[in-house]
């Protein structure tokens, strides 16, 4: 039983760090300069998804930046007229406890829940973890740098 817990804990890790620093030429799917975006964890209705420049997130939607509401089926269509070049950008989600609804089970969320996406039409917990295996790996890499600079 061990060794088959620390063969998938190896296999799962591989493919989060597998989709660390990709190929920032495959933008998501774009039609008519709108992006439909799913938010699951069982779908969530009444979640806001945002975008956020990567060069100043700070995970608050604020005037200004593109955003909108999932519907009954998870799903919020984001209007991009006004993005230069959606690989600049991060989807951001953020689920209110009592306010969003999971759809799995038609009640509202006990807790609050953030979730993130780098790129995609997909936004759950696993692209969340991803993002911030990324985020760590990237960091790492900075701080070691930083020791050989000085």
């Amino acid at each position: 039983m061990f060794y088959k817990s620390r063969v998938a804990l190896a296999i799962s890790s591989t493919l989060v760090l597998s989709a660390c620093g990709g190929d920032d030429s495959n933008p998501p799917p774009v039609t008519d300069n709108v992006l439909t975006v799913k938010v699951i964890d069982g779908y969530i209705q009444n979640a806001k998804v945002w975008l956020e420049r990567k060069d100043s997130v700070n995970y608050i939607l604020e005037d200004g930046e593109v955003s909108g509401t999932t519907d009954e089926t998870g799903a919020v269509s984001l209007d991009l007229t006004q993005i230069d070049d959606i690989n600049n950008y991060q989807l951001i989600t953020y689920a209110e406890a009592g306010v969003a609804i999971d759809l799995d089970h038609g009640k509202p969320l006990a807790h609050d829940l953030l979730m993130t996406a780098y790129q995609g039409k997909v936004v759950t917990p696993l692209t969340t973890l991803i993002e911030a295996k990324c985020a760590l790996r990237l960091a790492k890499r900075m701080l070691t740098n930083k020791r050989w600079v000085k």
